[in-house]
């Protein structure tokens, strides 16, 4: 009793608590690793307490008047040195109303990308699409849009560019098994099994989208006895043909440019889908048939319309209590496992999508208590599987730092990034000891599962970083039209570290992308693996527009991601195409700004801006780039201590890394 008594008391007077026991708002030992985390199995994090400032109400004032006069003074410098910006127009843009006094004395410096005010482009049949915050397209859409403001002459496609959804059209009309047209065209049992083992590979067993044991003997009893098996198991059928269009979507070659490779089994499953009651009576076959078709619409670019289905399988997984740890008693273990790896699954989906579309994930983390897949599976892909849900785990935590519109919740970024890198610290120490499973030390094998993780932690670096590039690119565009602060350095020595550590995040991103497509590996994941060599490549060339010293090699990389989009594009990849078009317009707006502004002469940089990289051309990678590819890939890029020591180097970073007018420029860049 003593004892108890004597733990209890060692616990109240914790004075920090580790980030994931904050989180659940559970009592933490205090120890590294602390006894909660130990028990889940759970990276263990300590943040450092940041430091807290009072001031005086006079001191307040003080600031006050400094910043009125400090803005009166740079709108004075603007006049003066005659910069000729141009506003976004009305008819493109409904801009946030960001103005600084409704930051001043919140301390954090916010995020550009976000604010209160609902950011819209009008498409070119009058309908305005919303632009999240922490989307890919939204933040291409952005850079456009300031590209465009600073150079109006230049000839381009009016935005906004290739909008979600516009590639390709899907119909269909509810009908029901009665229709013969539902059976026409079914492969045979050997090419169902094959297509099965196709969407099971493409996974790369970081997703849990058909459970085996009730799945193959439904497929041999309907094979035996025909229809009737359907019409007895209908949502079984559903989830037959969703796997049928999946795999065609991932092997096949489009035929038509209106019509993606699948969609005629994917428009008969969605013909025969029950409403969502009806779904409910069957819950967990229900909710992986809803996975199924969310992978499916990701797969032909309407994500939209994906992330709206994953929304209706994390519903029905928290009103089936999917979330919480299950009752094994009750239920048992083969059951229980189902159930986690089915919400698993989902909750993966979730945090990718919301990132993509830039909307807020569905759940917090506070409120899941369900074990993770290592603690009930000792097999391989159980842990692959749990390293995917860390990642995922983290990509919220971006979403619910850096993107919130919370202000509560917004931290700086310099405590964000910390935190984040502190986070992917341990993560990456994960990806390293299954990278080390996979492969023997005297063999150079190539592991799609690896890869596939690689890419996905070196995504969530770029996530919570791109903000900063965008800031940048302002910058660098204002110091294109002021002579005045030609002279004064854009990214200071203190930022330059954490720059860095981004570009090579979608560095190795693009040469893991290059080594799997040589492989033949690339298609694993496509839809997503398509998103980041997307992303990785808009990054690197606005990079280099900013400062070409920090990409000083960004045409080979360009070069890899043409090859890459291009071998995608001819097996009728309309969104790889799409895609590829919008980063030929980057780079050519970037050159011809940089051309016209004679930045060819400065600094020796004519090397990398005197020749226009096309995405037309022949062109072939440097001698030994591909050999190299994957002693670089192996690396992972960065190790877990160089991680660490990053974010510990970030402490050292002040208020006055950002400039003087950091907080001005940041929070009134729309306006």
């Amino acid at each position: 009793m003593a004892s108890r008594v004597h733990r209890r008391q060692k616990l109240d007077r914790v004075t920090n608590a580790c980030e994931r026991c904050k989180k659940r708002k559970v009592k933490c030992s205090g120890n590294s690793p602390c006894e909660t985390c130990t028990s889940r199995g759970a990276t263990c994090i300590f943040q450092k307490a940041e430091k807290k400032v009072i001031v005086s109400e006079r001191y307040l004032r003080h600031l006050q008047e400094c910043y009125t006069r400090t803005e009166a003074a740079h709108k004075e410098r603007e006049t003066s040195c005659t910069d000729n910006r141009s506003s976004p127009t009305t008819r493109e843009v409904a801009s946030p109303n960001i103005r600084l006094n409704e930051v001043v004395g919140e301390g954090p410096i916010m995020n550009p990308l976000v604010s209160s005010t609902s950011f819209y482009l009008r498409d070119t049949i009058g309908h305005y699409r919303f632009c999240g915050p922490s989307s890919t397209w939204s933040f291409s859409q952005r850079v456009f849009l300031m590209l465009k403001a600073h150079e109006p002459n230049f000839l381009s496609p009016e935005l906004p560019f290739h909008v979600d959804g516009s590639i390709w059209e899907l119909r269909w009309t509810r009908t029901t098994l009665d229709d013969s047209s539902m059976f026409e065209g079914l492969p045979s049992l050997n090419d169902m099994l094959y297509l099965l083992t196709v969407v099971k590979h493409h996974s790369c067993e970081m997703l849990f989208l058909v459970d085996e044991q009730e799945f193959m003997p439904r497929l041999h009893e309907f094979y035996e006895k025909g229809i009737e098996t359907a019409k007895r198991n209908l949502l079984w059928f559903v989830q037959y043909l969703l796997i049928v269009a999946l795999a065609k979507g991932l092997l096949a070659v489009s035929k038509s440019p209106g019509t993606p490779p699948g969609s005629p089994f994917f428009e008969r499953a969605m013909s025969l889908m029950p409403e969502f009651v009806p779904l409910q009576r069957h819950p967990n076959l229900a909710m992986q048939v809803l996975i199924l078709t969310c992978l499916y619409l990701v797969l032909v670019d309407m994500k939209g319309a994906a992330y709206s289905y994953i929304g209706q399988a994390i519903r029905m997984c928290i009103i089936e209590g999917l979330h919480r740890e299950p009752p094994v008693e009750i239920f048992g273990s083969q059951f229980g496992n189902q159930c986690r790896n089915i919400w698993w699954t989902a909750y993966i989906l979730d945090r990718q999508l919301s990132a993509m579309v830039g909307a807020p994930t569905s759940i917090q983390d506070a409120e899941i208590t369900s074990s993770l897949p290592i603690l009930y599976d000792n097999s391989e892909s159980a842990k692959v599987l749990t390293a995917h849900v860390k990642l995922s785990r983290v990509v919220g935590d971006v979403l619910g730092s850096v993107y919130t519109a919370d202000i509560g919740r917004r931290r700086s970024f310099i405590s964000t990034i910390q935190s984040v890198l502190r986070d992917m610290a341990g993560i990456l120490r994960d990806i390293e000891d299954i990278s080390a499973m996979n492969a023997h030390q005297s063999l150079r094998t190539v592991s799609a599962v690896t890869s596939n993780l690689a890419l996905t932690y070196h995504q969530c670096i770029v996530l919570a970083t791109r903000p900063l590039f965008f800031y940048f690119l302002v910058g660098r565009l204002k110091k294109r039209g002021s002579h005045c602060e030609r002279n004064r350095p854009l990214v200071s020595p203190q930022l330059k570290p954490l720059l860095e550590t981004s570009l090579q995040s979608a560095n190795f991103s693009l040469r893991t992308s290059t080594l799997l497509h040589e492989q033949s590996l690339l298609e694993s994941l496509l839809p997503l693996n398509l998103d980041n060599i997307f992303s990785s490549a808009f990054i690197i060339i606005v990079a280099s527009f900013i400062d070409p010293l920090l990409v000083p090699d960004m045409p080979t990389y360009v070069t890899a991601a043409s090859k890459i989009l291009d071998k995608l594009v001819s097996k009728g990849n309309l969104a790889a195409h799409s895609r590829r078009l919008e980063l030929d317009l980057l780079l050519q707006m970037t050159q011809h700004i940089a051309h016209s502004e004679g930045a060819g002469k400065e600094d020796g940089r004519n090397n990398i801006r005197g020749e226009a990289v096309q995405w037309g051309q022949e062109e072939t990678l440097r001698p030994g780039y591909a050999d190299q590819l994957s002693t670089e890939v192996d690396a992972q890029g960065m190790t877990h201590m160089e991680i660490l020591n990053l974010a510990e180097q970030l402490d050292t970073i002040g208020d006055s890394a950002w400039g003087d007018d950091f907080e001005f420029e940041y929070s009134n860049i729309w306006v």
